[in-house]
């Protein structure tokens, strides 16, 4: 990340703490729309956290998802994501891969969530990406644009009302990460307590790392280079007709260096734990297992 690229993180950094994050529940129905729209694009059941902070912009985030979503609901994305699923299968020890995470309850509904959100986010990677770089990408065949069978949400943790042993992980996420809020993920698996409070510190212990580090920068460079040398991108200025504002920029640059590429690793680490290093690299919802 050069020294613009800082900049404009650090800016969407100030703006999102400044931005409210539209809920579906609470979002017009034009926004709502869209929210369907990318669920099922995306083919996953809930709204990430980008395009919750981006329906602050409906003008904007209607012109540019329009633009985007032919290439972003296609098998050549889908085979991009798939792969860049694999590149993001973290290289670090795992020590505690034989651990019982059964025995804390609800670990069939945690690990369906979990597959989810596991699924979506290489994707996610890519179109924070997109945005940032100011590329639409393109594809010739197009996915079945439904939501896949067997993936799950789950509502998410209002850290108000958390105990006391949730406030204090989510703090430290905030911390380690550097993010101004915590990702969706985390909020959803603060339903569980206990499963939080015991699967964090088997993530925590890696964030710190060189490798960590490292292995952020090779997702980073996979995706930049998968999307202007694989996915002819066509510049999003002549897609949209105009020109994306900046402050929308600079809330992609955050998402794009730090929430989507810090939770694809994250979650990587997670699979790795609860189903072993093979099932980090894959996922159950790629309609290209079967090709």
């Amino acid at each position: 990340m050069d020294r613009l690229d800082a900049s404009r993180v650090t800016a969407g950094e100030t703006l999102l703490s400044s931005l409210p994050d539209v809920m579906p529940e609470h979002a017009s129905p034009r926004i709502q729309s869209l929210y369907d729209s990318i669920q099922k694009t995306l083919r996953v059941p809930f709204t990430n956290f980008f395009f919750r902070v981006l329906a602050n912009w409906p003008d904007e985030l209607e012109a540019v998802w329009h633009a985007m979503a032919p290439g972003i609901g296609t098998y050549e994305f889908e085979q991009v994501a798939d792969e860049l699923r694999k590149v993001a299968v973290p290289d670090m020890p795992i020590q505690s891969a034989e651990k019982d995470w059964s025995r804390l309850g609800a670990l069939e509904e945690i690990q369906a969530f979990t597959d989810s959100i596991h699924y979506v986010l290489p994707k996610l990677v890519l179109i924070t990406t997109s945005f940032d770089l100011g590329l639409v990408p393109s594809g010739k065949r197009e996915l079945p644009h439904v939501i896949a069978s067997g993936t799950h949400a789950v509502p998410m943790r209002n850290e108000q009302d958390a105990p006391d042993e949730v406030k204090a992980v989510f703090e430290e996420i905030r911390a380690l990460h550097g993010h101004p809020d915590v990702a969706s993920y985390y909020r959803g698996i603060g339903q569980w307590p206990g499963f939080l409070t015991e699967i964090w510190p088997e993530v925590k212990v890696h964030i710190e790392s060189e490798a960590y580090q490292a292995h952020k920068d090779d997702i980073l460079d996979f995706a930049q280079q998968a999307i202007e040398q694989r996915l002819a991108p066509q510049p999003l200025d002549v897609s949209i007709n105009g020109t994306m504002p900046d402050q929308i920029r600079n809330v992609a640059a955050l998402f794009r260096y730090r929430f989507t590429v810090d939770l694809l690793l994250d979650v990587g680490l997670i699979q790795c734990l609860l189903k072993g290093r093979q099932a980090a690299g894959r996922s159950r919802f790629s309609l290209l297992n079967n090709l």
